[in-house]
Parts: C-alpha cells; structure tokens; sequence
C-alpha cells in the first residue's frame, strides 16, 4: 500500500479517519483554542511531504502523529516569541508624549 498512500482519495480517506485523533493529540499540546490550526499545518506539510514518504498505512499514521505533534510545538514556540500585548491604556502610561523642544525646555 506504500505507493497507494501518494494517491491524493487515499491520503483523503486516511486522513478523514484519523483527523479526530490529530485534533486531540493537538489539543493536548497547544489547547483546543488551536488545535484545528495546528492539525492543518500538519496536514499541509504531511501533504507536501508525502512523495518521499515509504512506509505503509500504519507507518504513515505514527508519521502523521510526530507531524502533528511536531507542529504543535512549533505553534507553541511561535506564540512564546511574540510579543505580549497589553492594553492601550498602560502602553499610554509608558510613553512619554513629548518632543526634543519640551525635552530643551526641562532642561
């Protein structure tokens, strides 16, 4: 069934099966908030992965759990790198609202 498993109804059907538990693995790792996200991430770099792919159908469902996995932590990281937003109002409180006149001024 290796070869097979490149069909694109194949694939389909094989993924339609074990999308329920791709969601839960996600949602394990990054929350359910993202978990749609991150199994299509997953799904779509497992896609264009696929013609090197050479194992069989049960191969193909542990590949498509470390993917999956996989991208849930890069969603994880992507998130801890971004920056924090924080209201306007205590962003307002932290810029000083002046030009290098005012700053002459003071001084």
């Amino acid at each position: 069934m290796t070869a097979d498993l490149a069909h694109p109804i194949l694939f389909d059907r094989l993924i339609m099966t074990r999308r329920p538990y791709l969601t839960a693995l996600a949602a394990g790792v990054v929350g359910p908030a993202w978990a749609e996200d991150v199994v299509q991430d997953a799904l779509l770099k497992a896609w264009l992965a696929l013609p090197r792919f050479t194992g069989g159908e049960r191969q193909m469902v542990a590949w498509l759990c470390t993917v999956t996995t996989n991208a849930a932590r890069d969603r994880l990281r992507h998130e801890a790198c971004r920056p924090q937003s924080i209201p306007l109002a205590a962003a307002a409180d932290c810029v000083t609202w002046s030009t290098p006149e005012d700053d002459l001024l003071r001084q």
